[in-house]
């Protein structure tokens, strides 16, 4: 059995791995800025905004090693969505 795995198809899978990185990442960016927004203790709800920041700050760094431009943008389009909700 041959388990040889060429440098293109490592690198293509590399690059799915962190685009699917970034979407989990911001799903839970979402996720948690929405319980932000329903939290009526002010405690609480800077802490998960400070979360979902932390997240934010994940995506954009390594957001620039996506390769395809197209997915890219669409990675930071939806931080840049999201920062949005969360300054509200």
């Amino acid at each position: 059995m041959n388990h040889d795995i060429s440098w293109t198809d490592l690198h293509q899978h590399s690059q799915q791995n962190l685009v699917d990185f970034l979407k989990v990442e911001l799903d839970l960016a979402i996720t948690l800025c929405g319980m932000a927004q329903d939290q009526a203790d002010a405690a609480r709800r800077a802490k998960l905004r400070g979360e979902v920041d932390e997240a934010l700050r994940t995506v954009r760094h390594f957001a620039d090693r996506i390769e395809d431009p197209t997915t890219r943008k669409s990675i930071l389009d939806r931080a840049g969505e999201l920062e949005c909700r969360v300054e509200k």
